[in-house]
């Protein structure tokens, strides 16, 4: 999460579009984070722990790229 936010800065042309990029990326990320904490369980049961945290990953990356 962090280095998702730390990006927004990077590649901002001011500080304001920084921050609002930053704060758009937190909430996404939040929203990801919820949904895989409430299949989290689920999932883990059927496929393992590190395949849930994986899936859990390539959902946050492709929901920043997406939005």
């Amino acid at each position: 999460m962090r280095e998702a936010i730390a990006s927004c800065f990077r590649s901002a042309n001011s500080q304001s579009e920084a921050i609002n990029e930053a704060a758009r990326v937190a909430v996404v990320l939040q929203e990801a984070e919820i949904l895989c904490g409430i299949y989290f369980e689920i999932a883990e049961a059927a496929i393992g722990e590190d395949a849930v945290r994986r899936l859990c990953d390539m959902a946050i990356e492709k929901r920043i790229k997406d939005s």
